[in-house]
């Protein structure tokens, strides 16, 4: 009986350290940080919290725009005169390629490093012709095979590979596509 349940024994133990095998994708510290609400110095409301493939927390604010935090230190997104992106940030998503794309304001865009290392916010909504601009509410965005949309109240703006391929629009309880 001692032998039986020594080999039992033994096979479960041996099954538990095959199974508690290293994971080469578990990357980093599973400890848990806590912080203050005046951590991010800002105001209260985030709308969107996102990590890239290096770790950086991006977490899009009610004021101000979109901040990362790399572990050190907390830092503002600019925009492309390096002022900082102000404005409601709601989505924050990545496609396959790691491009980040977001919404902040009544734009929406792509987040691009300079050659400092900073993220730069650049608008994609601003190209478009006038009769096809934003002008309602910016809600949120999404990923569809490497397709990025773009969801506002009455549109929807959907961008692949650097161009706008196609808009679509929302008119009573249909959808009509332009392309």
């Amino acid at each position: 009986m001692k032998k039986k349940l020594l080999v039992l024994f033994s096979i479960l133990y041996c099954s538990l350290v095959i199974a508690q095998k290293y994971n080469s994708n578990e990357k980093g510290n599973f400890f848990v940080s806590n912080y203050e609400r005046s951590f991010l110095n800002t105001i209260a409301g985030n709308w969107a919290v996102f990590q890239d493939k290096d770790g950086v927390i991006y977490i899009g604010n009610t004021a101000n725009g979109i901040l990362t935090y790399d572990g050190q230190k907390v830092r503002n997104v600019l925009n492309e005169n390096n002022i900082i992106a102000k404005g409601l940030a709601r989505a924050i998503i990545s496609d396959s390629k790691n491009y980040i794309y977001a919404i902040i304001g009544d734009e929406f865009g792509y987040l691009e490093k300079n050659k400092l290392g900073e993220d730069i916010f650049y608008s994609l909504s601003k190209s478009l012709p006038n009769e096809n601009k934003v002008t309602s509410t910016l809600w949120s965005a999404g990923v569809l095979n490497d397709t990025v949309i773009f969801q506002s109240e009455k549109s929807i703006y959907v961008y692949k590979y650097a161009s706008p391929s196609f808009l679509s629009f929302f008119l009573s309880l249909y959808i009509y596509i332009s392309y």
